[in-house]
């Protein structure tokens, strides 16, 4: 491999990380407006976090749920509690009990990782969504009924919804059959409540492939492109004479 792939392909990783914190970082100063004269209770997120991991009742999960921010937290903003609450919570993830009950399939540890998203930064959104992205291929018809509930969150009107983010080596072939896996898990969904978001997500999974295969990036698109997507996805599905839009695979 010649010396200048090598060193994009190491410095691409960075990259997206600072995308992802611009991203944020425009969000969160749009929503600033919103956020003026609110608070929220940091203590309050870690203990009901520490309860649910002890005990992931469908109680403690609502209150859980109910305890996260529902729109993006400005960065300064309360920042050492907000520091605290993610070091408990975010910066662990890849690791964490929390992790092992989202991918049971607890649909209140689901909805919190979509939640998250809203006090999350650069590299915890990344781990954010890889863990989204194997609850997808675990569980499709469970991430799609939550991905619906928060399609218009705040965070994907600039971030959008990275379907395609994984922690397998860039352009591997390790990549390309966790994408495809992705895309093969969310074909079992027949609901047809959720096939314009499941052909919007496969959209974006084969262009993802697409994408690896010529030695690019995969990013997110922009909350704009992805309502979009989604937009024309469900119409092909409502408009299908059999009830199920054109086979995802």
């Amino acid at each position: 491999m010649r010396r200048h792939e090598k060193i994009r392909q190491a410095i691409l990783p960075y990259c997206f990380c600072i995308l992802i914190t611009l991203c944020c970082f425009l969000s969160y100063e749009q929503s600033a407006v919103a956020q003026e004269g609110s608070t929220v209770d940091w203590e309050g997120i870690r203990k009901s976090y520490c309860a649910f991991v002890a005990n992931p009742s469908a109680y403690n999960g609502e209150v859980f749920v109910k305890q996260l921010p529902s729109t993006p937290i400005l960065f300064l903003k309360e920042f050492e509690e907000k520091l605290k609450t993610y070091d408990l919570i975010v910066k662990p993830i890849d690791n964490s009990q929390f992790r092992r009950i989202a991918l049971k399939g607890n649909i209140y540890a689901v909805e919190a990782v979509f939640r998250l998203l809203n006090m999350s930064d650069g590299s915890g959104t990344e781990m954010l969504f890889i863990l989204l992205g194997d609850i997808m291929r675990l569980h499709p018809s469970l991430y799609l009924e939550i991905l619906e509930k928060y399609i218009n969150m705040d965070f994907f009107r600039l971030v959008g919804n990275a379907v395609a983010m994984n922690a397998m080596p860039l352009g591997s072939e390790e990549e390309k059959a966790e994408l495809k896996a992705r895309i093969d898990a969310l074909g079992t969904v027949k609901d047809e409540k959720y096939l314009g978001l499941r052909d919007a997500c496969i959209l974006e999974l084969r262009k993802a492939i697409k994408r690896e295969s010529k030695g690019s990036l995969s990013i997110p698109s922009t909350g704009g492109f992805w309502r979009n997507t989604m937009s024309r996805a469900s119409s092909s599905a409502t408009t299908s004479t059999s009830g199920v839009s054109s086979s995802p695979n």
